[in-house]
Order: structure tokens, then sequence, then C-alpha cells
């Protein structure tokens, strides 16, 4: 009987998870360090407000890369909401 007897056997490898796992954890820890600015820590919210209009300036290269251009106003804002933050820590 030619091929694998095993049903797991015959099923086409899925790929990995690949970079969204990292990129779901530095955006939550962007999230925190927000959170932590809050707190009168400036440093630290200077440092993740920083890190997340670096994030989604690279989501938006991404988008223009691929182009998908469907979706956009998503990292866009999100990009705008990131500058604001890092304004207000800068200003205060």
């Amino acid at each position: 009987m030619p091929g694998p007897s095993r049903p797991a056997e015959r099923a086409p490898a899925l790929p990995g998870p690949g970079p969204l796992p990292t990129l779901a954890t530095l955006k939550a820890a962007g999230a925190v360090g927000l959170a932590v600015g809050l707190l009168d820590i400036r440093a630290i919210g200077a440092a993740a407000a920083i890190g997340l209009v670096l994030f989604f300036a690279g989501a938006m290269a991404a988008h223009f890369r691929a182009r998908v251009f469907h979706n956009i106003a998503f990292p866009g804002a999100y990009l705008a909401m990131a500058i604001a933050s890092l304004g207000l820590v800068i200003t205060q």
C-alpha cells in the first residue's frame, strides 16, 4: 500500500507562528510602559512611546512594501496616537 498509513503523516506541515508572538509582546510591553509612564516614571514612558512610534512606523512600512492599502488606516491611526503620546511625554 503506497503512502503513509496514519492521517497525521499525510497532513501537510503548517507554518509556524512566525513573528506574530514577538510583535504582540513588543506591543504589550509598549502599552505597559506607557501605563508606567502615567505613574510619573517619565523615562520608561518616553522609551515606551519611542518604541511604539517605531513599531507602528514599521507596520506602515510593511503595509506599503506589501502594497496592502485597504486597511492602512488602522496602523496609521495607531502611529498618530503613538506620536501624540510621545509628544505629550516630551512636552511635560
